[in-house]
């Protein structure tokens, strides 16, 4: 089966930035359209938003065990969070998963919605709901205060690569006279390659896991970016491969002009 995704990851900014060009509006309006329905015990007026097939394979049992988790009073607010959009080419339909924070008086649900479109029709597809202790503003919020060892490490790395770069690259532009060096004999070609950096390790801030993404390329050798303005903190650092390189020869050309104890005087 073919199929087309787009993941829109609204990083480091508030999600309703993006709203009028990027949420998908009528996929949108359903899923709060249905959540608003159990909410208040219209389980009739939900079951008809459903796809038949998630009736026909659920039955009206789980309307009533999503009810019982929304049954904590009156929604205070519905937040889209993240949003994600497949479309499958060979079955002509369009899948979107929506995540909400739900705020009650005294608890906050992650619901997720998703909403299938065929031929202009759309119907709700599946739907879970995970209770939360805490709103995602509160449990993703970057504090530096009890992160083991290795996310202090990525902190710093994350900050000082950068730096590396930035320094590599001035150095190298101001050089004069060019001088080729290895592997690159152009200065224009080692000031771009000493602006990426290779591989890239990326660490989630709020619970700590770390992932390594060995085909990767970043600017700057550093990264950090979030999914909406609720989801966690992803720090990403990669090898300074260009920078490294290029102090390496600097170095090696500076011994090659002036040997080790070419300057003693001999008896």
């Amino acid at each position: 089966m073919l199929v087309l995704a787009t993941f829109v990851t609204l990083a480091g900014c508030d999600a309703d930035f993006f709203s009028e060009k990027l949420r998908p509006h009528e996929a949108d309006a359903l899923a709060r359209g249905f959540i608003a329905l159990i909410n208040h015990g219209d389980l009739d007026g939900a079951e008809k938003l459903l796809e038949p097939r998630l009736v026909t394979l659920e039955g009206r049992g789980w309307l009533e065990v999503v009810r019982s988790h929304l049954d904590q009073g009156e929604i205070q607010s519905v937040d889209l969070t993240e949003f994600h959009i497949v479309h499958l080419i060979n079955t002509r339909e369009t899948r979107t998963n929506l995540i909400y924070e739900l705020q009650f008086p005294d608890r906050w649900i992650l619901a997720v919605v998703q909403v299938v479109e065929r031929a202009s029709e759309r119907k709700v597809a599946a739907f879970q709901v995970t209770p939360e202790t805490r709103s995602l503003r509160e449990t993703n919020a970057f504090t530096l205060s009890r992160r083991p060892i290795g996310s202090y490490i990525v902190l710093g790395l994350a900050m000082g690569m950068p730096l590396l770069h930035l320094y590599t690259l001035f150095v190298c532009a101001r050089t004069k006279p060019w001088r080729p060096m290895r592997p690159w004999r152009h200065k224009w070609a080692w000031i771009l390659f000493l602006l990426i950096g290779i591989t890239s390790l990326r660490l989630n801030w709020t619970s700590g896991q770390a992932q390594y993404y060995p085909l990767t390329f970043e600017l700057l050798g550093a990264s950090a970016s979030r999914s909406g303005s609720r989801g966690p903190w992803i720090l990403s650092v990669s090898l300074p491969l260009g920078p490294l390189l290029f102090l390496y020869e600097r170095r090696r050309q500076a011994l090659q002009d002036h040997p080790v104890g070419s300057g003693l005087n001999r008896s």
